[in-house]
């Protein structure tokens, strides 16, 4: 992607929890934010050692490194579309978190752009969006992932 285009993410936002997965993402949104937790309590993630993590979560470091006010992020529940977002925030670490009644401590602020029940999109699209990881960047400009976005974000700025 050129500097001018936004970067595209995609996202699930649940504990390891999925089948509260829908709550938990709702919950999220509803207060405005994207986030992580791991299995073991982590530290800030700009700080941290990323090979000292379990492979599997080496992946959810790009969130506080990488992500940025401006990307777009699609987030899904159970291989479903559920919300577009825009980062609006930075990274945030909430140190000791577990005494809060939060699930997360790696969070980020966002816009809510639209709720995929809402739009409904093309169908067929959605049908591709098999997502088995918890978050990554986008990078393939023809995948279906970024397909799908680009007519989201038409769909938003037709609104």
């Amino acid at each position: 992607m050129s500097e001018n285009e936004p970067q595209y993410w995609r996202m699930q936002l649940h504990p390891n929890e999925s089948e509260n997965s829908m709550f938990y993402t709702v919950q999220c949104l509803a207060y405005g934010f994207i986030g992580l937790d791991f299995s073991k309590e982590t530290e800030n993630l700009n700080e941290i050692d990323s090979s000292t993590l379990p492979p599997n979560e080496q992946k959810f470091v790009p969130f506080a490194r990488e992500m940025e006010s401006g990307h777009i992020v699609l987030i899904m529940s159970h291989h479903k579309p559920v919300a577009l977002v825009k980062v609006i925030g930075d990274y945030v670490y909430i140190a000791g978190y577990r005494k809060l009644p939060v699930w997360c401590p790696h969070y980020r602020p966002v816009e809510v752009l639209g709720y995929y029940a809402d739009w409904r999109g093309e169908p067929e699209y959605a049908a591709k969006l098999i997502t088995t990881n918890t978050i990554g960047a986008i990078k393939d400009q023809t995948g279906p992932f970024h397909n799908f976005i680009e007519k989201w974000l038409e769909h938003v700025r037709d609104q």
